[in-house]
């Protein structure tokens, strides 16, 4: 066998072992979920990342890759949720961290209050979203089982947020709700297509945008932004391709983004735009692929243009904080209203 047979010959293997590790750990992610936080085993996570493609070499075509703004501290390497409010970033973490809104600097991270929420648990807490008087914190995480019976969302008036103290508590009101469609069975740990990551406030509506572990994508379900039990209306569903763990809107321009990730842990964001009030599926849209992997969980507009993407640490991986500029791309990708077709970004200048 000649030498350049043989190399041949190794490269297509390592080909296929790299796609099978990267179906193994995929596999293990689905089989486990976030629930038992035990995503995957360290020798698994390292044949994930080969697979993935970590050097330019692997990366795809058109992927773009996010600037490192820094490691979040230890109590927000769960972080689930976030918004850009007065000059911070506010945020929160994951079910059982405790009932806490933290404001963070964005140039570091650093934390400048932690603020609690009064008489309630953070069952699982997945996103937090606002409009011009209120924040609200959405507890309504529901892969454990599928048959949560408990959602709720909690609106805190901004008032108090800004007059609160460090280490201060506020009062919420509670917003009761359940979906109409939801099955009475109890469902394996990553098995429901009722489980939500993402929300946004639109016109005096909390609009929630659906993790489906079963049946991929995101159906929109909206919520009155008012205290009391309600029942959700299904509103729309969107082909993501991927999972959605976290959702922003910017008030200025109506743009929504979603962002997620794909069941070969490929991160995206989704930026729906030029669409009527209240129905971000039925105007134009622009998908953007994210290099690099991460358990991205949380996104947020900073100004019009700048996103913060938040991921939480993945064993191996550390949790960290990105940005990504987004103002540029949209005007010239834009696509025809109704359609759903994907486009690829080019990275920016300098990037690989």
């Amino acid at each position: 066998m000649s030498l350049r047979s043989f190399t041949r010959r190794i490269r297509i293997w390592h080909r296929w072992l790299g796609l099978a590790a990267l179906g193994s750990g995929c596999l293990h992610f689905f089989l486990t979920g976030r629930s038992g936080r035990s995503l995957a085993r360290p020798v698994g996570i390292l044949l994930l990342l080969t697979a993935a493609g970590l050097s330019s070499a692997g990366q795809s075509e058109g992927r773009v890759r996010p600037q490192f703004r820094f490691q979040p501290p230890v109590v927000l390497e769960e972080t689930s949720g976030m918004l850009f409010w007065k000059g911070g970033l506010w945020q929160h973490a994951d079910g059982g961290a405790g009932p806490l809104l933290y404001e963070t600097d964005t140039a570091d991270g650093r934390i400048r209050r932690s603020v609690r929420v009064l008489d309630v648990w953070n069952r699982d807490w997945e996103d937090i979203a606002q409009d011009d008087s209120h924040v609200y914190v959405g507890d309504f995480g529901n892969n454990a089982d599928g048959a949560r019976r408990d959602l709720a969302i909690y609106r805190i008036r901004k008032a108090d947020l800004a007059e609160v103290s460090d280490s201060g508590g506020v009062s919420a009101d509670r917003i009761a709700f359940r979906y109409p469609d939801m099955p009475d069975t109890v469902a394996a740990p990553n098995r429901t297509d009722h489980d939500c990551e993402a929300m946004v406030c639109l016109d005096g509506r909390l609009l929630l945008f659906t993790k489906r572990w079963v049946s991929n994508g995101t159906v929109l379900y909206t919520v009155p932004a008012l205290p009391g039990e309600h029942v959700a209306t299904k509103v729309d569903s969107f082909d993501t391709g991927g999972l959605v763990t976290g959702a922003d809107l910017d008030p200025a321009t109506g743009r929504i983004v979603l962002t997620g990730y794909s069941r070969m842990l490929a991160r995206f964001l989704w930026v729906f735009y030029d669409h009527p009030p209240g129905m971000p599926f039925r105007g134009r849209s622009l998908r953007i692929g994210l290099a690099g992997p991460a358990q991205t969980e949380a996104v947020a507009f900073v100004g019009s243009d700048l996103l913060f993407l938040g991921s939480e640490r993945f064993r191996m991986l550390p949790a960290r904080v990105e940005s990504l500029a987004i103002g540029g791309a949209l005007p010239a990708v834009a696509t025809v209203p109704g359609k759903r077709k994907r486009h690829r970004v080019r990275p920016p200048a300098g990037r690989p």
